[in-house]
């Protein structure tokens, strides 16, 4: 049989390395995996930055070439499939190879992309005080890129559709909404480890849970704000844990938490693999995910899938997803966050919960895979 071949340019996500965005690889590596698209496709991933390699791909590789199946985690999985099935190219060079599809950072290619271009968001141009002038740039020539190279250009939510329409000259038509997937892991089984919740010294149903870099875009100010309060108000041993990373921004948050008030009460985690990441959502209390703006918030149907309730804000992406399925809030009122926590805590609704997660199932590697070239000559079985 003679196999098509799909090339993918996977550059643009050394820019987004252990974020929500990073886990969209390892969807699009799930289903390049699967066998429904290896009948008919050879996947074939480019990376020019050196990083992806180096960061994600390098040690695991040695770790597998030498304990082969010893690990169970789900990184490893995923590092056997691209080995059993040959799908990932270690290749430096996209420049002089037809591309299928890049996402929106760093792109090195100059030729035409036959297929599509991903954009997440455009936050570098929308708020450009929360971000260095290299996002900015790297943003503005994406969208350019997009305008001038790719036959199709796809956003993650119709709410990335709407500010690209009205940031561009790009005619809605040559825009697509296709949402990304969340990891098919987060439907498995349940694994039950204490000692992830000893580990962080929480208790199961006993804390809220934010997930995502300590930055002020995520407004962990005013959710942690509204935790303060809180405790205030009710006699409570509930704590708050945050997950993700620091970065230049995260100064004024990271000030909080030195609040004697809230000393062993908010919990940072630092960044939290994929394994304890379900564990730490499905024991929590809820998911604070009151962001100023998302581009779709991957965390929300992370946390539906987890049968976890979510407290998310009222505007861009997260309303379009959690709209009747979240307690939506105005992320800029401390008050509305704070009797949202109660709401999480005294309304169970276990309908919702199941409704919430057999929505979430809707968001798998093969729609979201199939969805980058369902128009044009590499036409997916549907």
């Amino acid at each position: 049989i003679m196999l098509k071949n799909i090339y993918i340019d996977i550059t643009g996500l050394s820019y987004k390395h252990q974020s929500g965005v990073q886990n969209t690889l390892w969807s699009f590596i799930e289903a390049a995996c699967s066998e429904e698209i290896r009948e008919s496709y050879k996947i074939i991933f480019y990376d020019c930055s050196g990083q992806i390699n180096k960061k994600i791909f390098y040690n695991e590789l040695i770790h597998y070439r030498n304990q082969i199946n010893s690990s169970n985690s789900f990184l490893s999985k995923s590092i056997k499939l691209l080995y059993d099935y040959n799908v990932l190219s270690f290749d430096f060079n996209s420049q002089d190879r037809p591309l299928n599809h890049v996402w929106n950072w760093g792109i090195k290619s100059n030729l035409s992309i036959l297929n599509s271009i991903t954009i997440h968001d455009l936050f570098p141009l929308e708020f450009p005080d929360l971000f260095n002038f290299k996002m900015q740039n790297l943003t503005q020539k994406s969208v350019q890129f997009a305008i001038d190279k790719c036959s199709q250009i796809q956003s993650v939510s119709k709410h990335t559709k709407n500010q690209l329409i009205n940031y561009t000259s790009i005619n809605p038509d040559a825009i697509s909404v296709v949402y990304p997937a969340i990891n098919s892991y987060y439907f498995s089984d349940p694994i039950i480890d204490e000692e992830v919740l000893n580990n962080f010294n929480l208790k199961s149903k006993n804390y809220f849970i934010s997930i995502g870099y300590l930055d002020p875009r995520k407004n962990l100010v005013n959710q942690i704000k509204a935790f303060k309060v809180f405790i205030s108000k009710n006699n409570t041993n509930i704590k708050y844990a945050l997950t993700g990373f620091e970065n230049s921004f995260s100064k004024e948050i990271l000030q909080l938490l030195n609040d004697p008030a809230l000393k062993g009460r908010v919990v940072f985690l630092g960044y939290v693999s994929i394994e304890k990441l379900k564990f730490l959502l499905m024991s929590s209390l809820g998911l604070l995910y009151c962001s100023i703006a998302e581009g779709f918030g991957i965390p929300i149907i992370e946390a539906f899938a987890c049968r976890t309730k979510v407290i998310t804000s009222n505007s861009t992406s997260m309303k379009e997803l959690a709209e009747g399925r979240g307690i939506l809030i105005n992320p800029n009122s401390i008050d509305e966050i704070y009797f949202a926590m109660i709401s999480a805590i005294e309304n169970k609704n276990e309908d919702q919960i199941e409704s919430n997660f057999n929505y979430a199932a809707n968001f798998t590697a093969l729609n979201w895979f199939k969805g980058h070239f369902a128009k044009h000559e590499y036409e997916l079985p549907s």
